[in-house]
């Protein structure tokens, strides 16, 4: 009783307060993530080498543990079977089986992400096994020609191959964001049963392509303790199957067979949902701040992209504005290559040009700044009274010189 009189008679200055939470461009505190959560990473080989390139291997985690049959969303663009219009039924009801071990690859404009996961069969727990970043040997985007590109990933996957065998682990493939059309929808109360009807329905009012062009998808969010007649969340994927040949041809060519194709938005949620949001769950009670919802901002060379991971949930935007974009913008103004715009993006501080560098970036940041800022507007338009606890960036390029710090300003 005397202390807590003693604490009311202290003036307000001096009162201990909790720190407010940090205004940002965004709304929502901007945060560099960098951790595995509930992945063991202790059996890495060389750690130095692993935490420099920690932050591009999300997506090939991801992928590796729809590979391991732990993954929440096990969507699959991979070409399906003549004969079945969907063929996947019981897909959302529960996670697919898998081996002991499987491989992620992702395949993006600066390299190839690879990441092998193994499954402790007795305590359930998941490792990274080995690891890979094979650098193309010249930027996709400093190169005009498809046939260029292609070139440099044949390369860069037989480079990979090389030096890591494989030893028929199942193999998923994480496809770019960018080239996926994403529709998230209720579905009215329905039986199990009639759900691929109802998919295939929704479909064809949704997706603004005929189907038979397109690889497509679903998953449906199903709550036991709501009941079968229950309204759900969906979420409906597709692709055009072009885009789906020539991506999953590369590795075909090289003698490699994937067991599924997946987006590389679900890839990210697959891995924080493990990682981190179910670790958290099993912890015990958490506080209204820790169900909120969490934004992904994955910064990638040639496009972004913002996952909303929540319980129960996922909602994705793909941004056309990647770290490339910076390059341009010096080769604009200083006349450079896309070679040398990239040297100096990357190591900036050895270069004399920091400061005119930083000028030259400043309205990419913020037009980035605004594409982020839009797209989480359009989320909170769709999901009233669920905002972002904060946003969680990740991927490459958010590492950036002075990115980081365009975000934190409000």
């Amino acid at each position: 009783q005397e202390r807590i009189g003693q604490q009311k008679q202290r003036p307000l200055e001096v009162v201990p307060w909790a720190r407010a939470p940090q205004e940002t461009a965004v709304g929502a505190p901007v945060l560099r993530f960098s951790s595995f959560g509930a992945i063991d990473v202790k059996a890495v080989e060389d750690q130095p080498l692993f935490a420099a390139n920690a932050p591009r291997l999300y997506a090939a985690v991801g992928a590796a543990l729809q590979g391991l049959g732990k993954a929440a969303i096990n969507t699959n663009l991979l070409p399906r079977a003549k004969g079945s219009v969907l063929g996947q039924l019981g897909r959302w009801t529960k996670r697919s089986r898998g081996g002991d071990a499987a491989w992620g690859f992702e395949l993006t404009a600066s390299g190839l992400k690879a990441v092998k996961l193994t499954l402790d069969a007795k305590t359930d727990a998941v490792s990274i096994a080995a690891f890979d970043v094979v650098e193309h040997a010249s930027p996709l985007g400093a190169v005009a020609s498809d046939t260029q590109r292609r070139d440099l990933m044949d390369e860069t996957v037989k480079k990979f191959l090389e030096r890591n065998p494989l030893s028929g682990e199942p193999i998923v493939l994480v496809f770019p964001g960018a080239q996926v059309l994403g529709r998230f929808f209720e579905m009215p109360p329905v039986e199990v049963k009639r759900i691929d009807d109802l998919m295939l329905f929704e479909a064809k009012q949704q997706v603004p392509f005929p189907l038979e062009q397109l690889n497509w998808d679903y998953h449906v969010w199903f709550d036991e303790q709501e009941g079968e007649r229950s309204p759900r969340r969906a979420m409906l994927v597709a692709a055009r199957h072009l885009h789906v040949t020539q991506r999953v041809g590369v590795w075909e060519d090289a003698g490699v067979k994937p067991q599924a194709l997946q987006c590389d938005a679900a890839a990210l949620y697959n891995f924080y949902d493990f990682a981190v949001a179910r670790a958290a769950q099993s912890g015990g009670s958490r506080s209204d701040v820790e169900r909120m919802p969490v934004a992904l901002l994955d910064v990638g060379a040639d496009g972004t992209n913002l996952v909303v991971a929540g319980d129960n949930l996922m909602w994705f935007r793909s941004i056309p504005r990647g770290s490339d974009d910076l390059n341009r913008a010096l080769m604009r103004r200083f006349e450079v290559s896309f070679t040398t715009a990239e040297q100096l993006k990357r190591h900036p501080t050895k270069s004399k040009q920091v400061h005119r560098a930083d000028d030259v970036w400043q309205p990419v940041f913020g037009q980035f700044v605004k594409d982020v800022q839009d797209s989480l507007a359009a989320y909170n338009a769709a999901h009233p009274g669920k905002p972002v606890a904060a946003v969680e960036a990740l991927g490459g390029g958010f590492a950036v010189h002075g990115l980081h710090r365009r975000f934190l300003e409000a």
